[in-house]
C-alpha cells in the first residue's frame, strides 16, 4: 500500500520519474472535486519525455503520460482510406482524423459521421440511413427518446406492408399496399405526423386515434393504395373498429317466418338484430347451429 506521506521526489519506475511535488495551484485545482485529498507530483514520462502531474496513488500504476493511448490512434485503423466494419456488418471508410475526432463515411449510403476512437474501435457506430426495418425503413437523423408511440406506429406501417411473416401482411403488403418513399424514413414521418388530417396531440398520446388509409382512397383499388401524408388521416378507434367490423362481416342470408328467402347482407350481427328487433344472441345461436329458428326467422352464412 502506498503511503500518502512519503516524499516521492526522484522516485522512478520503468515508465516514469518523479521530479518534485506539483505547484500549489495544481494541488488546489486537482483536489477541488475529490472527497479524499491527494498529493500531486510532477513526473517525467520515460516513453516520450513529456512532463505531467499525477497523484500519489497513481505513481506505481501508470505506464505513461497518456502517450500510449495517443500512439494507439496513429495505427492504420485511423489513417484516411482505411476500410473498417461495424459490429452490425456495415463497411465504412476513414476520411479524416484530427484532434481525436475521426470522420468516416459509410460505403453503402455515403453518410458521413464524426466519432471518437473508443466508439469506432468498439464497432458501435450506426448509420441512420441504413434500412433497419424489413430492409426498407430507416431512422434518418432524428432524436427518438420519448417517441416510442410514434416509432411503434411507423414501424407497424412498414412491417404490415413489407414483412410476409406478420399476421396482417395478407391484408396489406400481399394485396399491394405500400408506404411512400418519404415515410420509409422515420425522421420524415415524425416531421409529417402533426400535419396529417385529424391529428390531435392529446388524443394521439392517449391512444385514442388510428391511422386510416382507406377513407381518402375509397375509390382506389387496394393494390394501388399507399400510406402517405396526402392519403392518410387519423380517425377515432371507435370509428375505425366499426369500419373494420363491417368489412369483416360475412354475408348472412335472411329467411323469413314464411320460409321465403329475403336478402343477403354483410351488415354486422348487432346492426341486423336492431333492424329486425331481435336480440343479438338469438341470431348468433342460429348462425352457430345451436338453434334452428327464432320466432320463425332463420339465418345462414353465405
Amino acid at each position: 500500500m502506498i503511503l500518502i506521506g512519503i516524499d516521492y521526489t526522484n522516485f522512478e519506475t520503468e515508465y516514469i520519474k518523479v521530479l518534485r511535488k506539483s505547484d500549489e495551484k495544481i494541488q488546489i485545482e486537482r483536489n477541488e472535486n475529490l472527497k479524499s485529498k491527494e498529493i500531486f507530483w510532477l513526473c517525467e514520462c520515460k516513453r516520450c519525455g513529456n512532463n505531467f502531474d499525477t497523484c500519489t496513488q497513481n505513481i506505481k500504476k501508470i505506464k505513461s503520460c497518456g502517450c500510449i493511448k495517443k500512439n494507439r490512434l496513429d495505427n492504420k485503423k485511423y489513417i484516411p482510406g482505411y476500410i473498417g466494419t461495424t459490429k452490425s456488418g456495415l463497411k465504412y471508410e476513414v476520411i479524416n482524423y484530427q484532434d481525436s475526432i475521426i470522420t468516416i463515411k459509410f460505403l453503402n449510403t455515403q453518410y458521413i459521421l464524426k466519432t471518437n476512437s473508443a466508439t469506432l474501435a468498439g464497432g458501435y457506430i450506426k448509420d441512420p440511413y441504413e434500412p433497419s426495418v424489413c430492409g426498407i425503413g430507416y431512422l434518418g437523423e432524428c432524436n427518438t427518446p420519448n417517441r416510442s408511440q410514434e416509432y411503434t406506429l411507423w414501424k407497424g406501417l412498414i412491417e404490415r406492408c413489407y414483412n410476409p411473416k406478420r399476421r396482417d401482411y395478407k391484408n396489406y403488403g400481399a394485396k399491394g399496399v405500400t408506404v411512400c418513399d418519404r415515410w420509409k424514413c422515420f425522421a420524415n414521418f415524425m416531421e409529417d405526423i402533426k400535419k396529417i388530417d385529424g391529428y390531435d396531440d392529446r388524443k394521439f398520446h392517449n391512444k385514442e386515434l388510428d391511422l386510416d388509409k382507406d377513407i381518402k382512397q375509397s375509390n382506389i383499388p387496394i393494390n394501388n393504395k399507399v400510406y402517405s401524408l396526402e392519403t392518410c388521416q387519423f380517425i377515432s378507434k371507435h370509428i375505425n373498429r366499426a369500419i373494420v367490423t363491417r368489412k369483416k362481416s360475412p354475408n348472412i342470408k335472411i329467411i323469413s317466418q314464411k320460409g321465403d328467402y329475403i336478402l343477403k347482407t354483410d351488415c354486422p350481427v348487432n346492426e341486423l338484430a336492431n333492424k329486425l328487433n331481435i336480440k343479438t344472441q338469438y341470431i348468433t345461436r342460429i348462425l352457430r347451429g345451436e338453434a334452428k329458428t327464432h320466432n320463425g326467422w332463420t339465418f345462414k352464412y353465405g
